[in-house]
């Protein structure tokens, strides 16, 4: 919001202005950002073009069309997006009853891949 309010000042009313941003990927939400911001700058900019960049390079298309179904058919404010990698493995889901749970058995899976092994920088 900080950096928004700053942007309205520094343009004065003028529109010429490029804004790269993926309103999924507000990862700074601890310091106030916000996906409402990018969400809404077609509305506040309606002669804005907007170019799409949907080609994901680093994740399976398993990865992919899971994090594109949590979004739904649209994919919210942001955009379906296209791996450009070969297939991997099936995404798998594992619940736990807590975040202590949840570490110990990444942790273990995480030792349990090395020892059969695959290299640490393979493993997210």
């Amino acid at each position: 919001p900080l950096q928004a309010t700053l942007l309205d000042l520094w343009l004065g009313g003028r529109d010429d202005l490029c804004v790269v941003g993926d309103p999924r990927q507000t990862i700074y939400s601890f310091a106030g950002a916000s996906p409402r911001i990018l969400a809404g700058f077609g509305r506040k900019f309606p002669d804005a073009e907007r170019h799409e960049l949907v080609r994901n390079y680093r994740s399976t298309p398993q990865i992919v069309a899971a994090a594109n179904a949590v979004f739904g058919p649209r994919g919210g404010d942001g955009v379906q997006l296209r791996s450009q990698q070969e297939p991997g493995n099936p995404v798998s889901y594992q619940g736990y009853p807590d975040e202590t749970a949840e570490a110990n058995a990444v942790a273990n899976e995480i030792a349990l891949l090395h020892r059969r092994g695959t290299p640490y920088k393979q493993i997210a």
